[in-house]
């Protein structure tokens, strides 16, 4: 009785992990943050000029801005980390990805479209805490008055980090 009891509890357990790993869904991003995965840092150049930089290291993203005193101001979309992907309009998906941050800031995940006029179909402002950090978003990206052109890319604009700040576990699901 002993050995069916605990057959039927090991069956159930393994058809309970077989089904969540069914369940898990796919990060449209791909596995890897890094160059050879598509992964893309952009700095303005004269941001760039003044000290700040980028690195795909690690499978993170550290980015690193100028010295306060290099520039008189810095606007957020001046250091971006992004990635082309094609996502449905008017369908939600699940953005998550974890930071670690010097000093709070603020960051912007952007879904745009990768040329001019550079339009936005989604725009969502992340308040980044100091310390490491989880953050959720759901995107659902809206088309234009001038439609839903094509290449898109999924975008973090970090230009207001203070200090360098490491950007890891990207991932991007359709919710089942």
């Amino acid at each position: 009785m002993k050995f069916a009891i605990s057959t039927l509890m090991l069956m159930m357990c393994l058809t309970g992990m077989l089904h969540a790993e069914q369940e898990a869904a796919p990060n449209l991003l791909g596995d890897k943050l890094d160059a050879k995965s598509g992964w893309k840092i952009w700095i303005h150049q004269p941001v760039r000029e003044a000290g700040a930089k980028g690195e795909l290291k690690d499978n993170t993203a550290i980015l690193t801005p100028p010295a306060e005193d290099a520039l008189e101001k810095m606007s957020v979309h001046w250091m971006q980390l992004y990635k082309e992907v094609t996502l449905e309009q008017d369908k939600s998906y699940t953005l998550t990805f974890k930071t670690d941050a010097p000093e709070d800031c603020e960051m912007q995940a952007v879904y745009l479209l990768s040329k001019s006029p550079y339009t936005h179909y989604f725009d969502h402002t992340l308040k980044v805490k100091a310390g490491p950090q989880t953050h959720k978003v759901t995107i659902t990206p809206k088309p234009s008055k001038d439609g839903y052109d094509t290449p898109r890319s999924l975008r973090l604009f970090c230009g207001s980090v203070k200090g360098a700040t490491t950007i890891s576990d990207i991932k991007l699901v359709e919710p089942k």
